[in-house]
């Protein structure tokens, strides 16, 4: 009986896992060689009879990289897991959100990436590394690998035409407040420096407005098989594109 238990409980996480690894675009392979198009940029690659590990560059817009990176609509999970977690806000809060005016201002975000000396947007191993964010008229939303996060703005300020400030109400700050400073860097292609107190986001991030990724090209770090570790970008000095701004 345990042992069957056992079966049964395996051949469920085994058919869960198969069904996330299959949610992974499939990549068009060369009739010429396993693994992705003959004249693709190849940053590192690792290919045996049963394994292929490739990060490159991907320079096509119209690929399915940036295709599946560029879609911000949430699926049902995540759509249900926003409601809940939208209603259980909404109770703890002892009045209603507020409702602000940002007009001007890109809603949706992407990281963007410095590797020797250019800019990428990555499509991660893992989706749930994609790091999006997504800007309300009164919440900003978090898409992590566990799920959606909402913190409600409590205060918003636009300092310049460069620069907003938010004050947000964090379930995960002990104060219960976070704060944000969204510094544009770069008008033309709505490149920003996120400032953030969250401990679950580094202090500084460089985003880039979805309607504008396009103008990058986008790192690829694709496995075949299974998830693997996420690639490791340069370094960026914040200090000094800020002190540009």
């Amino acid at each position: 009986m345990k042992k069957l238990i056992f079966v049964v409980l395996f051949l469920g996480f085994y058919s869960i896992a198969c069904k996330q690894i299959s949610t992974k675009p499939k990549y068009v392979q060369s009739p010429a060689k396993k693994g992705p198009i003959a004249d693709t940029d190849f940053i590192s690659r690792e290919v045996t009879k049963e394994y292929y590990h490739a990060v490159f560059i991907e320079h096509n817009r119209q690929s399915i990289f940036y295709t599946d990176l560029l879609d911000f609509k949430m699926d049902e999970y995540e759509n249900d897991e926003y409601k809940q977690e939208y209603k259980v806000l909404k109770k703890r809060s002892s009045s209603p959100f507020k409702i602000y005016d940002l007009t001007g201002l890109s809603k949706e975000w992407i990281p963007l990436y410095k590797y020797r000396n250019k800019y990428y947007i990555y499509y991660p191993s893992d989706r749930g590394n994609a790091g999006r964010r997504i800007i309300s008229d009164s919440t900003m939303v978090y898409r992590f690998m566990d799920g959606v996060r909402i913190e409600p703005f409590m205060a918003v300020k636009k300092v310049d035409n460069h620069t907003y400030s938010f004050n947000l109400r964090s379930l995960f700050i002990d104060t219960g407040i976070s704060q944000i400073t969204i510094h544009i860097i770069d008008p033309k292609n709505n490149i920003v420096v996120w400032e953030d107190s969250s401990p679950y986001s580094g202090h500084f991030q460089l985003f880039i407005a979805r309607e504008n990724a396009k103008n990058f090209d986008m790192v690829v770090n694709y496995c075949k098989e299974i998830k693997t570790e996420e690639f490791q970008f340069d370094d960026i000095e914040f200090a000094s594109l800020l002190k540009v701004h």
